[in-house]
């Protein structure tokens, strides 16, 4: 019989990764079901906007979806050898789905409020200020939320790096979600004008010059060029808090507290300044709050130590659960992961007896 040692050293090929499938076909031959059903979602969504046989408004979207697609793509080659391509898109789709959805119901309950509380005139710009930080504690929360769910099913410990890849991926969900509303809300609107009504959607019914479709589009890319950023800062970021192993309450709590003052001061110039100050104040603070994600999320990489990385990323990292778990204790007692990177024996090991596998040996 074969030792299980040794199948255990075969599962951990390539210098202690475990075994990926190579090339595009082969990643996508191994995706799960639900990674497959994700695609064919997006798909379908990206392509609702042929619903107002408008070309520039579908082209905005393709561009839309692609320049957060091909970005991500790019991101995850660089770990392909130690993270699932269908990790990525399951996490895309948490995002896309999930997160966008409970998002919108949320929008939709909030604006309802909104509307019943106008007879209370001074609370308005109460309402007008609280609205944005409910609803980014709501986003925050959902990106927690299915990020827990894809580690239940991708059976990780909590503090694997594996949740950095997971919430940006989510993150770039929602801005894709996000921007594909914006562009499917308009062409259902200008496909309802044009097509069942028979009215120029650039005229208003008095004549008056009404919504220009390809203005509102542009001003969707500009928004989500800007937005996007922050969101994906915002995932990494608290995906980073995870892997510190922070309290539940604490880890979207600074991505919460940065995209809520975001929300508020926008609103405040563009009630208080003029269109074009406002707009300038606006990408100023959306620039600002970029720059204090980026200062944060260096500073707490700088605080995690490279023996961790080495001994909690490399190996059992990007969602493979933790070493100690897949290999036998005889084995750990024998060799040890630890030991192979130079960290002492674990306990009931004999330095003088381990034995490291040639795989793990070219790490030391």
């Amino acid at each position: 019989m074969q030792d299980a040692s040794l199948a255990d050293d075969d599962a951990f090929a390539d210098g202690g990764y475990p075994v990926q499938p190579r090339g595009a076909l082969e990643q996508l031959k191994a995706l799960s079901l639900t990674a497959k059903l994700t695609i064919v979602y997006v798909l379908v969504c990206a392509h609702l906007t042929l619903l107002s046989r408008d070309l520039v408004l579908y082209l905005g979207c393709m561009v839309a979806h692609a320049a957060l697609i091909i970005p991500l793509l790019k991101w995850w080659q660089k770990h392909s050898h130690a993270c699932p391509l269908d990790m990525v898109i399951r996490s895309f789709g948490m995002g896309y789905c999930g997160m966008a959805l409970g998002v919108v119901l949320t929008l939709l309950l909030g604006f309802m409020v909104l509307i019943l509380a106008t007879v209370a005139l001074p609370f308005m710009i109460v309402l007008w200020l609280g609205l944005p930080i409910y609803v980014v504690g709501i986003e925050e929360l959902f990106r927690v939320l299915i990020a827990r769910r894809l580690k239940s099913g991708l059976d990780m410990s909590r503090e694997t790096i594996t949740h950095q890849i997971a919430y940006t991926a989510t993150s770039v969900g929602y801005a894709a979600a996000s921007a594909a509303l914006n562009f499917v809300v308009l062409a259902s609107l200008e496909g309802y004008l044009a097509g069942e009504h028979d009215i120029d959607p650039d005229l208003s019914p008095d004549g008056a010059p009404a919504l220009d479709f390809k203005v509102a589009a542009a001003a969707g890319l500009i928004r989500m060029a800007f937005s996007v950023p922050v969101q994906v800062l915002a995932g990494y970021m608290t995906g980073l808090n995870t892997t510190r192993r922070l309290p539940f309450k604490r880890v979207g709590l600074e991505a919460f507290a940065l995209r809520s003052a975001l929300m508020v001061l926008s609103i405040l110039w563009e009630l208080l300044l003029p269109s074009w100050l406002g707009l300038i104040a606006v990408i100023g603070t959306n620039i600002g709050i970029v720059w204090l994600m980026v200062r944060r999320i260096k500073r707490v990489e700088a605080q995690l130590p490279q023996e961790y990385f080495q001994r909690v990323g490399y190996l059992q990292a990007f969602g493979y659960g933790r070493v100690e778990a897949q290999l036998p204790q005889e084995y750990l007692q024998r060799v040890g992961y630890l030991q192979a990177f130079g960290y002492g024996v674990l306990p009931g090991g004999d330095p003088d007896e381990v034995e490291i596998p040639d795989n793990i040996r070219q790490l030391v």
